[in-house]
């Protein structure tokens, strides 16, 4: 069969193949549309699920920084055993000089020390307590943390399985897109010859 002059039956059957594979290579394309579409939601959904995730994992990640803190300052080297300490230390000093400064037979000097003697965190009950819950609640968070990280982490791996899909479908439609016209253009050459 010659391209500039083919005979009515050869010109009706290439135009029925070239008409054939068009509406193949459409019906291609609108599943590849369709493919790449659905992938592009799913893609819009997850990212979406991945910032939720992100923002979720910030916000507790300050109240980890915010549990630290208390921990730091209740800890043994702390703020609020050194300042325990201290008034301690300055109870202990002012009974000295006391017991120095005033003199009365009989009568003993007040045991200011022992009065205001703070008892360290530890040695306290509630704030004993107290700083095991801060304790237990920040390996909560540290734990909720890392769920979180690996939440993210399938996240990410689905966006970019999602990716590569929509970059698939893209392709195919591309290429069904390139059939359609090669196809429409033989149609309309072979048309002239029926």
């Amino acid at each position: 069969m010659s391209w500039n002059n083919p005979s009515q039956d050869e010109a009706q059957e290439a135009y029925d193949d070239a008409r054939s594979r068009y509406n193949a290579a459409a019906e291609d394309y609108c599943q590849s549309s369709a493919a790449y579409e659905t992938y592009s939601d799913e893609l819009r959904q997850a990212q979406t699920k991945i910032d939720g995730v992100q923002s979720d994992k910030v916000n507790i990640e300050k109240r980890i920084e915010g549990i630290d803190s208390i921990l730091n300052m209740l800890s043994e080297n702390g703020e609020v055993n050194e300042t325990i300490g201290e008034v301690t230390k300055i109870a202990a000093m002012a009974e000295e000089k006391m017991r120095y400064a005033i003199n009365c037979t009989g009568v003993g000097s007040p045991g200011l020390g022992s009065a205001f003697r703070g008892l360290r965190v530890m040695e306290e009950s509630h704030s004993a307590s107290a700083y095991a819950a801060y304790k237990k609640e920040r390996d909560r968070l540290v734990q909720s943390v890392a769920e979180l990280n690996s939440m993210i982490a399938n996240l990410e791996q689905s966006t970019q399985e999602l990716t590569a899909k929509m970059n698939s479908a893209f392709n195919s439609m591309t290429d069904s897109r390139k059939a359609m016209y090669t196809n429409a253009y033989e149609m309309d050459h072979y048309k002239q010859y029926t």
